[in-house]
């Protein structure tokens, strides 16, 4: 026979105890309650731990990237636009990322001219992002 507990469900009669209610574990449960309970924290604390998980997943990843493109930066813009395409991205793709044109990526590459800063800085986290979908996802 089980124990008789406060009922917290909007469903009727029907128990769905909160999983916040301590007296709701000091009691002997059954089967049923236990389910209950289950389904309860499945549909309330795991999507929103999986929230925050996927929070701090995306928080982290951005700052391995900051810290790449950080160390990219520093190398020279020809060596950069080898290595992207080293990597098999085409000239036409980069400029199209960059929203320049392909003689302008010529001109880089030729050392004709310079990127602005913020070009530069695009171009360190392409490389930054290519390395980290090699090296962390087997991405090639």
């Amino acid at each position: 026979m089980a124990t008789e507990m406060s009922t917290t469900s909007t469903e009727g009669s029907r128990f769905v105890p909160s999983p916040f209610d301590s007296s709701v574990f000091s009691k002997t449960l059954t089967t049923q309650d236990r389910l209950e309970i289950s389904n309860s924290l499945q549909g309330s604390l795991i999507p929103r731990i999986s929230e925050i998980a996927a929070y701090f997943h995306q928080d982290a990843f951005d700052a391995v990237l900051d810290s790449s493109t950080s160390d990219a930066a520093i190398r020279d813009t020809r060596a950069l636009l080898e290595e992207l395409a080293d990597r098999g991205f085409a000239w036409s793709d980069i400029a199209k990322l960059l929203g320049v044109s392909v003689p302008a990526i010529r001109k880089w590459r030729t050392g004709e001219a310079e990127p602005t800063g913020q070009n530069r800085r695009i171009i360190a986290r392409l490389v930054a992002f290519a390395v980290i979908l090699e090296n962390q996802c087997g991405v090639e």
